[in-house]
C-alpha cells in the first residue's frame, strides 16, 4: 500500500492574521516539519510540505491533494497539521487505517448542540461530538467523494454559517460536513490527536501525536528538544 503523510503552512503577512493563525517568527512549524518528517521515513510512509500560496485561504491545505489531483498516486493519504510534534516511540499512525472510511478523532463536544433537534443542520453531532481536523486519514474509497465536495472551495468558503462556526470553521467545518454527509467514519483515539487545548499537559509525552493548537506553539518549540520527541 502506498502511502502518504503530508503538511501545509503557508505565512500570510501580518496585517491579513487572524486568532486561528499565530505570529511565526520563530517558525513554529519548521520543528513539526522535522518531526512529522522522520515519523513518515519511520514507517516508510512518502512525505509532502506543502507551502505555496493558497487559491483561496491557507486554511484549506488539507485539500490540495484533492482540487489538485495527486490524491489518486497514493492509496492512503495521512493530512497533520503544521502544529504537531510524534513521540519517539509513537506507533505508525496508519495501523488507524480504514480502506472504506475517513478515520479522525472526534472531541467530546456533545453538549454543545444539546436540544438540538435531529434533523437541525447541527443534529448530527448531537452523540458524537465534531472531528478535530488536526490528524485525518482519507483512504481512496472517499477520494472522489472528497475533491467533488471541494470543487468550489471558494463557494464553500464564501457560503460559511454558524453551522461551520460552531464546528471549527475553514477545513475543520468541511471535514466535518463530509463525514456528516457520508455517514460514515472510523473513530481515531485522542492519543493520534492530543489537544493540549482539552487534555492534560503532563501527559502529552504518553501520546503518538501531540498537537500544539494555538496558544501552546511555544511549547512545541521547547519540546523539541526533549529527547522524548522524535527527531
Amino acid at each position: 500500500m502506498k502511502t502518504l503523510i503530508y503538511q501545509y503552512y503557508y505565512s500570510l503577512p501580518q496585517n491579513k492574521r487572524t486568532h486561528h493563525i499565530m505570529e511565526d517568527k520563530n517558525q513554529y512549524q519548521q520543528f513539526s516539519r522535522k518531526s512529522i518528517s522522520k515519523y513518515a521515513e519511520k514507517y516508510g510512509h512518502d512525505y509532502k510540505f506543502l507551502d505555496q500560496e493558497h487559491p483561496v485561504s491557507p486554511f484549506y491545505g488539507i485539500f490540495l491533494p484533492f482540487t489538485e489531483g495527486w490524491c489518486h498516486d497514493y492509496d492512503a493519504i495521512c493530512w497533520m497539521d503544521a502544529d504537531i510534534l510524534a513521540t519517539h516511540d509513537s506507533a505508525d499512525v496508519f495501523t488507524m487505517h480504514d480502506p472504506e472510511r475517513i478515520s479522525a478523532y472526534f472531541m467530546e463536544t456533545q453538549n454543545r448542540w444539546k436540544g438540538m433537534a435531529d434533523d437541525s443542520p447541527w443534529g448530527w453531532f448531537k452523540d458524537k461530538g465534531h472531528i478535530n481536523s488536526g490528524v485525518v486519514i482519507f483512504p481512496k474509497a472517499v477520494y472522489e467523494f472528497v475533491a467533488e465536495y471541494v470543487s468550489d472551495l471558494k463557494h464553500l468558503h464564501d457560503t460559511r454559517s454558524e453551522l461551520e462556526t460552531s464546528i471549527g470553521n475553514f477545513d475543520q467545518a468541511i471535514v466535518n460536513k463530509i463525514v456528516r454527509d457520508l455517514d460514515s467514519y472510523n473513530e481515531m483515539f485522542k492519543e493520534w490527536n492530543y489537544h493540549l487545548g482539552r487534555y492534560p499537559h503532563d501527559k502529552r509525552f504518553e501520546a503518538n501525536l501531540i498537537h500544539y493548537w494555538r496558544k501552546h506553539k511555544q511549547m512545541l518549540i521547547k519540546d523539541f528538544e526533549d529527547e522524548r520527541i522524535l527527531k
